[in-house]
C-alpha cells in the first residue's frame, strides 16, 4: 500500500523540480531570442523611430524617458527600465538582473559596414546575440 504513495511523491518532486527549473532558465534573454523575425523586425523599426524623432548630438548619446508617450508600441511594451539613443546607436535596458537581464542594442554591424544593421540582445554578463540584422 505505501509504494504508490511514494511513487507518486516522487513524481510530484520530480515535476515541480522540473517546473523550477524551467522557470529558472527560461530568462527574458532567452524569451526575446526565440521571438519570429517579425516581432524582432519591429523592435528594430521602433528603434530606427527613436534614431529619427529624437534630436542626437555627440556620441555619447542621451537618455530617453521610458514613459515618454512618444515611444513606439514595441519599445513601451517592453517595459524598459533605461532608454538611450545616439546617432549611430539605440539601447534598451529591459531588466539589469545579472539572473535574468536583457538589453537591446540596434547598431551598425561594424566600422565597415554602415549600411548593415544588428538588433542585438545581451543579459549582462553573459553571451549576447545578434537576433535580427537589416539593410539601412
Amino acid at each position: 500500500m505505501r509504494k504508490p504513495w511514494i511513487i507518486t511523491a516522487l513524481a510530484v518532486i520530480v515535476l515541480v523540480s522540473a517546473v523550477l527549473l524551467f522557470a529558472l532558465f527560461d530568462t527574458k534573454f532567452r524569451r526575446f531570442k526565440r521571438q519570429s523575425a517579425k516581432y524582432h523586425a519591429e523592435v528594430a523599426a521602433a528603434c530606427d523611430f527613436m534614431l529619427s524623432h529624437y534630436l542626437i548630438g555627440g556620441t555619447n548619446g542621451v537618455e530617453i524617458s521610458v514613459k515618454d508617450p512618444a515611444l513606439p508600441p514595441a519599445i513601451r511594451n517592453l517595459n524598459p527600465l533605461k532608454i538611450k539613443v545616439a546617432h549611430n546607436w539605440a539601447w534598451i535596458s529591459v531588466d539589469d538582473s545579472h539572473l535574468d537581464g536583457l538589453s537591446i542594442t540596434w547598431e551598425p554591424h561594424d566600422e565597415s559596414h554602415t549600411n548593415v544593421w544588428n538588433l542585438v540582445i545581451g543579459n549582462g554578463e553573459g553571451p549576447s546575440a545578434v537576433v535580427y540584422a537589416a539593410n539601412r
